[in-house]
């Protein structure tokens, strides 16, 4: 008969036996070794609950950390941070409207037909008018037509292009002279010349050539055949056999700018045609003057060239002359005496178009370098149309700033009051209560928050110190649908965009760090979280200049003698003294370098010689720490060829709130020309460029840390991974959690020890009591067949 098994009672040790567990006793060891273990593992359950835990607030620091991350980066747009050109403040951002007319009652062509204009936050607000009368083009020139772009076309030889040389082979086809040019337009000394082959029909193929760059010629040569034999030059590149188009710079006027002694005409088509074959002249005959001298012309008769010739002849100090303007030509006429007069009698200058318009030309037709800020793109040529450009402040960036603003710091505060909910009937932690509650460092991010928007910046105009008056409010607790929306931000956009429109700086001030200096010799580099607004401000102070560093004139090399010509050429050795000290030199055993080696040597309390590589090539660098430099006392000629001259790169010494004579007090730290504040100056980490003149007293500086300054450092000690706040608290809980799960590894392998020491006691149990029941059947059966039974 089979005997059923209970695998529930089957045990298995950590070395993997399995054990029947109750055969002899009738108990369960296995679960009771579970229970057992169980028991003394609370510990480890205690450790891994408290792991889960700190992995919940871990998580929910880094969900703030980024949800501040987003807020810092609203706040960077508001802060005023120092950046090139003020591209990242959004109050300095302009916009560009460009508009055209003309005042001889003809159409103008649109605006963005003639140019593009775009600006950065450095362009100034203002008007600007610009007429285009020429516009950049590259030089471009043709071969003759081939029959076929895929023949070989049998030269041989070489040619240069761009001071490049291209070298062709009597098997190289059209195709093949085009890569080979192209191929030599590449790296640091590229032919800026392009080739392409341009089919004009089946067995029309012409090698195209352009200069990359505008208003330049480019220069073919060769010394063979090649050039001759592709059609472009008959004799070795002086000449185009077919031009396409000359190289020609953009010619504009710009803000009726205007040259005194110089005019000239509007290009026409012809220079040996008569005028009035060129346009219809309101008077073919007639008379105009120039410095009050008559010059007479016939338009049926006379050409440009020959009207150029006649000023030229008759008018005193006046010189007329024809140039070619890209494919048309134009007159010049410059006088020697400060300015030239006009008298149009008959109105063939003006049919000329003849003014003194100031023409300006530049070889692109990207315009980056008229009006700061601004860059202008030609597009089209079209004289006697004026061009508008408006550069207007753009409003539009700063509300979107604000309202960026106030999204950002509203996701911050949800997230602070989810966390911070409290069973409202006890006050205490409750079951909506979020991992974070209480804990001390959402705590000091909800002070802060508060305090820097609740508050008012000081230093600014009262009417526009807090947000409320610029139409950024509070939402009304009272009236919330949602609990997690308290204290949170809402925009007024009427009041917003009447701030915007009408107070614009004081919208900036309220927002971002602002910086003013009663010197224009001082500008600002950047700011620090504890650079605060002081009432009357700050005072700096600058010292002397180039009197503790010094210079000598440059060498061609450091370590050639000091007679040699590569050094001073000194003639006479002797002795100079450093700050009284004398140092003795050699003009023909020792160099530059050596004098370095022997000023330092001489031990001058607080000065140090060294040897530097500027653009000049290696020189002589001195510096004091005790004082003003002195040299002096050469009784040979080395110092006066050294020409040592105070280096005005550097400020000896200079204040804030400190003596009038700039004396060092520790208030500045000095770097070249950059100060940086120190706490003993008290604007701690403003950081100033002085670009004035040395012993200058009393410069006013007036600083104010809008709303977002103060608030992006403030964010940025919470979120820096380096050591933010959440980042301190996230590896702090990882730190905890490494402990615990150490421990509770250690806990976890000491049971396992104790359950198999446990198992292995439960069994040598049954198998005893195994042993006893058989003992007992067999004196059972014994006492049985003693009595009978």
């Amino acid at each position: 008969m089979a005997t059923a098994l209970n695998l529930g009672s089957l045990t298995v040790d950590s070395s993997g036996r399995a054990f029947l567990a109750g055969t002899g006793s009738g108990i369960d060891f296995g679960d009771a070794v579970g229970k057992i273990i169980e028991a003394k593992r609370q510990p480890a359950v205690s450790l891994e609950a408290k792991v889960t835990a700190n992995q919940a607030r871990i998580e929910a620091y880094k969900e703030l950390r980024t949800t501040l991350n987003t807020f810092r980066d609203a706040l960077s747009r508001l802060r005023g941070a120092v950046s090139v050109d003020g591209a990242g403040d959004v109050f300095r951002a302009k916009s560009t409207f460009t508009s055209t007319f003309r005042t001889d009652g003809q159409t103008p062509s649109a605006a963005g037909n003639l140019v593009g204009a775009t600006v950065t936050n450095g362009a100034a607000k203002g008007v600007h008018e610009i007429e285009v009368r020429r516009i950049a083009a590259a030089h471009k020139v043709a071969s003759q037509a081939f029959a076929s772009q895929g023949a070989a076309l049998g030269l041989s030889g070489t040619f240069e292009v761009g001071g490049r040389t291209v070298t062709v082979q009597a098997t190289d086809t059209l195709a093949n002279i085009r890569d080979r040019i192209n191929a030599v337009n590449t790296g640091s000394s590229a032919s800026d010349v392009s080739a392409s082959v341009v089919s004009a029909g089946s067995g029309e193929h012409y090698l195209v050539l352009t200069k990359d760059q505008a208003g330049s010629a480019m220069t073919i040569a060769d010394a063979g055949t090649v050039l001759s034999g592709l059609g472009l030059s008959a004799d070795h590149g002086a000449t185009f056999a077919n031009q396409l188009q000359a190289a020609q710079t953009a010619r504009f006027t710009a803000d009726g700018l205007v040259d005194p002694d110089r005019y000239e005409t509007q290009v026409q088509t012809s220079a040996s045609a008569n005028l009035a074959t060129l346009f219809t002249p309101k008077n073919v005959t007639g008379t105009f003057t120039l410095n009050g001298t008559t010059v007479s012309y016939d338009a049926n008769n006379d050409t440009l060239q020959e009207l150029a010739d006649r000023i030229t002849s008759q008018v005193p100090d006046v010189t007329a002359t024809v140039v070619q303007d890209g494919l048309g030509f134009r007159m010049d006429v410059t006088t020697t005496e400060p300015s030239l007069t006009v008298g149009d009698t008959s109105g063939l200058l003006a049919d000329l178009g003849f003014d003194n318009d100031l023409v300006i030309e530049r070889s692109t037709n990207q315009v980056t370098d008229l009006f700061a800020g601004v860059t202008l793109s030609l597009f089209q040529a079209e004289p006697g149309t004026s061009i508008k450009i408006e550069v207007e402040q753009d409003l539009s960036q700063a509300k979107t700033a604000v309202a960026d603003f106030v999204t950002a710091y509203n996701a911050v505060r949800r997230l602070i009051n989810e966390h911070s909910q409290a069973d409202p009937t006890t006050g205490a932690k409750g079951p909506e209560s979020g991992v974070l509650f209480a804990d001390s460092t959402l705590g000091d991010l909800r002070a802060r928050l508060a305090n820097a928007v609740g508050s008012g910046v000081a230093g600014v105009d009262g009417a526009f110190s807090v947000l409320a008056q610029v139409g950024v409010k509070f939402v009304d607790n009272a009236s919330l649908a949602d609990a997690l929306d308290k204290n949170t931000l809402r925009i007024d956009d009427t009041r917003l965009n009447d701030a915007l429109v009408n107070n614009a700086d004081d919208v900036r001030r309220l927002f971002a760090f602002d910086f003013a200096s009663s010197s224009s010799s001082v500008s600002m580099l950047d700011y620090g979280a504890n650079t605060t607004f002081q009432l009357g401000g700050y005072t700096l102070n600058i010292g002397t200049i180039g009197q503790k560093n010094k210079n000598s004139a440059a060498v061609v090399d450091a370590d050639a003698l000091l007679n040699s010509p590569d050094s001073f050429a000194a003639t006479t050795s002797g002795s100079f003294n450093v700050n009284g000290v004398a140092v003795v030199y050699d003009v023909a055993t020792e160099s530059l370098r050596n004098i370095a080696d022997r000023i330092n040597a001489s031990v001058i309390p607080g000065v140090v010689a060294t040897v530097k590589t500027g653009p000049g090539g290696p020189f002589l660098a001195l510096s004091s720490a005790n004082g003003p430099l002195t040299v002096d006392g050469d009784t040979g000629d080395l110092v006066a060829l050294m020409d040592i001259q105070p280096d005005t790169s550097i400020i000896d010494s200079a204040n804030i709130g400190g003596t009038a004579d700039g004396a060092d007090d520790g208030s500045v730290v000095i770097n070249g020309r950059t100060l940086t504040v120190t706490d003993a100056g008290g604007a701690t980490g403003l950081k100033l460029f002085y670009a004035g003149e040395a012993g200058v007293s009393g410069i006013g500086i007036d600083v104010t840390q809008g709303l977002a300054a103060d608030l992006f450092f403030d964010v940025d000690s919470f979120v820096s991974l380096t050591d933010g706040a959440l980042q301190s608290a996230i590896a702090a809980l990882e730190g905890e959690n490494v402990v615990a799960e150490r421990r509770i590894d250690e806990i976890d392998a000491r049971l396992d020890i104790q359950r198999d020491s446990l198992t292995r006691r439960f069994v040598a149990m049954e198998v005893a009591l195994q042993s006893l029941a058989r003992i007992r059947e067999q004196l059972e059966q014994y006492a049985a067949q003693l009595s009978g039974t």
